[in-house]
């Protein structure tokens, strides 16, 4: 950490931040949600009730406790990697990108990657490299993108018919993800969940509110606020973070609300045990590869699940919710043994999109296991390097 805290120091401008922690002129804004509720007022009041602390700043020392969320946001817009990186070097004469272009695989000289081929136009291109080639794909794009090169298991290549160019077993192994388990209430205050202000003249006027200010609730986070709390005392760490909702949605999938005034709260393992696997199922990079999610695969994960939602139930339940709180209406107080309560989760939880470990980071001496060195770079290869999964 101590080799990298500098790099995350320098890239980050948080609005609180040139504390000698936190970062302040730097490329990435950092800002902590702006928006008043009494809801927040209450979750907050309620956490404490329940036993949880309050917390300034989750990102600093000390993690523990509810907080307010902090988000890569500034005067409503969003700062992502090419607003704050790629768009300012887009004029540097040494980048060239490349849009509309789909990478079909690493080519490789005897041990040592060289460049990359890929699509554009219905012409096969090729781009060589006089250094190193980086490979950033995402958690899911990386390992398919190895495999599809001949890099990997031997016997996930061979099925597919690929040739093997290099044996690396742990390519595509030791997925781990976040599975977000719900709980939505009914709200009895007016004014207070978006599922009031997200329909008809309440939403024209929060969009035009965003687009005069840059504010209201088009310009947050889902969730305003987040716990990152302990299930058991004896943990140097919280193990769960949940998610404070000011809205409740009837259909994820299509991100429809109830017609009702409603809140939600989630929990996820911050650390899961569980793993599962991203394999090619085909030799044509556009069939989708196979994910095993392995969700509650451990029983470590299925206590610290169970553990977290009774958690979520505890805050809301506290007395500074009362004038709130309506209903229990999903899962329902009809869920509530243990047994009960995993059943629900591992038959109503989704991912949360947040798929590590499929080109794990470890030591030449466990190159077994590991994909990549300390440096990023892949066992028994020259000239490639890994930025992610």
């Amino acid at each position: 950490w101590s080799d990298v805290e500098p790099l995350f120091q320098r890239m980050e401008n948080y609005e609180k931040g040139g504390d000698g922690v936190r970062g302040k002129g730097g490329a990435l804004s950092v800002t902590e949600v702006p928006d008043q509720n009494p809801l927040y007022d209450a979750l907050f009041d309620a956490a404490v009730e329940a036993g949880y602390k309050r917390n300034a700043d989750y990102n600093g020392p000390d993690q523990e406790g509810i907080v307010k969320t902090q988000a890569t946001i500034w005067n409503g817009r969003r700062m992502s990697t090419a607003h704050c990186y790629l768009r300012p070097a887009m004029k540097r004469t040494n980048l060239h990108v490349v849009t509309e272009a789909l990478t079909l695989g690493l080519i490789l000289e005897g041990r040592r990657c060289v460049g990359v081929r890929y699509t554009q136009g219905g012409r096969e291109q090729e781009a060589r490299s006089g250094g190193e080639v980086i490979l950033s794909a995402g958690a899911i794009g990386s390992p398919q993108v190895l495999e599809l090169s001949g890099i990997g298991k031997g016997e996930v290549l061979r099925e597919h018919g690929i040739e093997v160019l290099h044996e690396l077993p742990a390519v595509g192994e030791n997925f781990r993800d976040h599975i977000n388990a719900r709980i939505q209430w009914k709200v009895t205050a007016p004014g207070v969940s978006y599922n009031e202000r997200a329909q008809g003249i309440s939403l024209v006027g929060q969009v035009l509110r965003y687009l005069t200010t840059g504010g209201g609730f088009i310009s947050l986070p889902s969730a305003p606020l987040l716990a990152f709390l302990k299930t058991r005392p004896e943990l140097e760490t919280p193990d769960v973070q949940l998610h404070l909702v000011p809205y409740a949605v009837k259909d994820p999938k299509r991100r429809k609300l109830h017609p009702f005034p409603g809140m939600t709260v989630s929990c996820y393992q911050l650390r899961p045990e569980s793993l599962g696997s991203i394999h090619i199922r085909s030799s044509d990079l556009r069939t989708q590869p196979a994910i095993r999610f392995n969700f509650l695969g451990n029983s470590n994960d299925r206590e610290t699940m169970v553990a977290g939602f009774k958690m979520m139930r505890r805050i809301v339940q506290a007395s500074p919710m009362d004038i709130f709180r309506g209903e229990e209406y999903s899962p329902g107080p009809g869920v509530d043994s243990d047994q009960e309560i995993e059943n629900w989760i591992r038959e109503n939880s989704e991912t949360a999109y947040h798929p590590i470990g499929t080109c794990r980071m470890g030591p030449s001496s466990r190159a077994a296991n590991a994909v990549v060195d300390e440096n990023l770079k892949v066992h028994g290869l020259d000239g490639l390097r890994i930025a992610d999964a």
